[in-house]
């Protein structure tokens, strides 16, 4: 099984997580908190002989990176420390986790480049643990680092680029109504630019009636009455801003 197959399979929470977020307005989005709940030790017991497989595996690979011969920037060392990753995943050892996930990414960028599928699985394999622990600061950052890798990676038109920023939207959406988490302002300028960037594509890629569409508008015309709101309280500073312009404009002329 390919690496990210592995990865995405083991991913019980990202599938969760945004299960519902094609219908849930922006500032109307579920309270993933309960969702947060599930481990993989609950998916586990519907599939005993893969959990077995995994712990073999594991554990050999435990031994493996035990040995004095181990080196961990070598490109042999990627599938033992993914598989490790996604052990100490399902024994709740979510630091231990991220922690080779992250020596996975460097692995994977040696073998693989900087731009790869790999690495955008395993920056969710990483997420997956930092909710679970919390740390949403550094969620945060990596989903700014995955939205920057999908639009590297993918085309427009590529149904992969809408996959991935809806993930970055929904995390958006989540951070912006739930879960407050760094500066608003920002937050709203990158969910307004994600949403931007899904409504190019619907409208390469959809039926001028789909549903989508007022979704998007309607999230897009949120975060940039908000954003008016933030930004201009009183009304004076977008004025003086849409005054500069229209100087700089004249002075062109």
């Amino acid at each position: 099984m390919a690496l990210t197959d592995r990865l995405h399979n083991n991913s019980i929470f990202q599938k969760a997580f945004f299960q519902g977020h094609k219908n849930s307005a922006f500032l109307r989005f579920v309270p993933l908190l309960a969702i947060a709940g599930f481990s993989f030790s609950a998916a586990a017991q519907t599939n005993e002989a893969t959990d077995l497989t995994l712990e073999e595996n594991s554990l050999a690979n435990a031994n493996f990176i035990d040995s004095t011969e181990f080196n961990v920037y070598s490109v042999e060392s990627l599938d033992p420390l993914i598989d490790l990753g996604l052990y100490m995943q399902e024994q709740g050892n979510h630091q231990e986790a991220v922690a080779y996930f992250k020596q996975a990414r460097q692995v994977s960028r040696i073998k693989h480049g900087f731009y790869d599928e790999t690495q955008v699985a395993l920056l969710e394999a990483i997420i997956e643990s930092e909710m679970l622990l919390k740390n949403f600061e550094a969620v945060d950052n990596h989903y700014s680092h995955m939205e920057y890798l999908y639009r590297r990676l993918y085309d427009i038109d590529d149904p992969r680029l809408e996959t991935g920023l809806q993930k970055v939207s929904g995390w958006l959406s989540y951070a912006l109504s739930i879960n407050p988490v760094g500066n608003r302002v920002d937050q709203l300028r990158k969910a307004n630019r994600v949403y931007k960037t899904r409504l190019e594509i619907a409208e390469q890629t959809l039926s001028s009636n789909h549903p989508r569409f007022n979704y998007l508008l309607e999230n897009i015309a949120i975060c940039e009455k908000q954003l008016y709101q933030f930004l201009d309280k009183d009304g004076s500073g977008m004025k003086r801003s849409r005054q500069r312009r229209g100087s700089l404009v004249a002075s062109l002329d």
